[in-house]
């Protein structure tokens, strides 16, 4: 399932893509039965951020990038945010 898809102008050499882990938001309703069908135990409620987007969840995920017809892939690992401890500042 494609999440979200964007092109960048890079040029030759060493390059950074932002990306800032947000999903387009047409495929939301496909995502959320995507994430519920993986763990049935519980319905997933994803809720669109302050920002007005939709955010990928915890778990692991394939990040293509295509370069002049080459295609790479490389896993992308989203890690849950660390509860802070009670007292703790943050």
């Amino acid at each position: 399932m494609l999440l979200n898809e964007f092109e960048d102008a890079s040029e030759k050499g060493l390059n950074y893509v932002k990306y800032d882990l947000s999903i387009d938001s047409t495929v939301r309703g496909d995502y959320v039965d995507f994430l519920e069908g993986k763990d049935n135990t519980k319905p997933v409620k994803l809720k669109k951020a302050d920002t007005g987007k939709y955010y990928l969840q915890p778990g692991t995920y394939v990040v293509k990038i295509e370069v002049n017809g080459t295609v790479e892939s490389k896993k992308l690992e989203v890690k849950a945010p660390k509860k802070k401890k009670r007292g703790e500042k943050g």
